[in-house]
C-alpha cells in the first residue's frame, strides 16, 4: 500500500518514525508494517517524507463505518424488551470494543519499551506537564468560544452560558498522585483510525492531527489522550447516527454509549 502525502512538511514524519519503531523495534503485530519511505532531502535542509510503503492488510472496513452501520440498525430495530441489560442487547459489539481496548493498551505498552532511542524513551510525568496541558486547553477553549460568539445561534448561546462550568472543569484536572509516564502515542485516535480484520483490529494513520506542527505531534504525552479520543468517538458516532437516520430521539443509543465506554475502559485497564 503506497501512501502519498499531498501536503509536504519538513522534518521527521511521525508516521514514518512510529511505523519504523513499531515494525522493527517493538514488533507490534496490530499495525500496518512499514516497508519503506520516499524522502526529499534538499541541500542544507530538513527532509520531507513524500510517501510511505506499507504492507497491505486485508480488512472489513474501519471502526467508524462499522459503528455507524450498527447504530443505524439499532435505531431501526424495535425497542428491546424491558429489563434487558446492555450486555444482552449489544453483546457482540461490546466484545469487539473490548478487543479494541486491549489492542490500544498493547500499543501503549509497546511505546514504553526501553529501546535507547530518545524519541521513544518514556519520561516521568510531572506536575508542570499537567499545568502546561491545562494552559493549552484553556487557550483552545477560548478560541472555540470566540468562534461560537460569532455564530450567534441559540445552541451557541447555550454553550457560551456554560463558559464558567467549562473552565472550572479544566481547573479541576489535577496531576496524578502516584508516579506516571508520558510517552509517544497515536495522537489522533478514533474509530476511523482502526481497521476491523477477522474480529480483531489493525491500527493505522500515526501522522497525528494534520493541522498541528510535526514537532507537536511528536511530543510525548499521557497515553490516556488516545483513550479520551476514542471515548469522544463513541459520542460522535451516536450523534452522527441520529443525524443520518433523521431520528428525533437519540435516547435509545444512550445505553449503548455508556456500555461501550465501560467495556473499553475496563478492558484497557486490564491490558495496561
Amino acid at each position: 500500500f503506497l501512501k502519498c502525502y499531498r501536503r509536504l512538511r519538513s522534518g521527521v514524519n511521525p508516521e514514518f518514525e512510529i511505523g519504523r519503531f513499531l515494525t522493527e523495534v517493538a514488533h507490534f503485530p496490530h499495525c500496518v508494517p512499514l516497508a519503506g519511505a520516499i524522502e526529499y532531502v534538499p541541500q542544507g535542509g530538513e527532509p520531507s517524507t513524500i510517501a510511505l510503503l506499507q504492507g497491505y492488510v486485508a480488512n472489513q472496513g474501519d471502526g467508524w463505518s462499522y459503528t455507524l452501520a450498527y447504530l443505524e440498525r439499532v435505531l431501526e430495530a424495535p425497542a428491546p424488551a424491558e429489563g434487558l441489560d446492555s450486555r444482552s442487547v449489544h453483546g457482540a459489539y461490546l466484545t469487539l470494543m473490548q478487543t479494541l481496548a486491549t489492542r490500544t493498551g498493547e500499543l501503549h505498552r509497546a511505546f514504553t519499551i526501553r529501546s535507547g532511542d530518545p524519541a521513544f524513551e518514556p519520561e516521568p510525568l510531572v506536575a508542570q506537564d499537567v499545568e502546561a496541558w491545562k494552559s493549552k486547553v484553556r487557550d483552545e477553549a477560548n478560541d472555540t468560544l470566540a468562534l461560537l460568539e460569532r455564530i450567534g445561534s441559540q445552541q451557541a448561546k447555550t454553550l457560551l452560558e456554560r463558559r464558567a462550568d467549562l473552565f472550572a472543569r479544566i481547573e479541576a484536572c489535577a496531576a496524578p498522585k502516584g508516579p506516571g509516564l508520558k510517552a509517544r502515542h497515536h495522537g489522533d485516535y478514533h474509530l476511523g483510525q482502526v481497521l476491523i480484520a477477522n474480529n480483531d483490529f489493525v491500527i493505522i494513520d500515526f501522522e497525528g492531527e494534520p493541522s498541528r506542527p510535526l514537532a507537536e505531534t511528536r511530543r510525548k504525552h499521557s497515553p490516556l489522550r488516545d483513550v479520551a479520543g476514542m471515548l469522544r468517538s463513541f459520542s460522535y458516532a451516536k450523534w452522527s447516527a441520529q443525524a443520518r437516520a433523521e431520528a428525533k430521539d437519540v435516547s435509545p443509543l444512550d445505553p449503548w454509549e455508556t456500555a461501550a465506554r465501560r467495556a473499553f475502559l475496563s478492558a484497557y485497564a486490564e491490558a495496561t
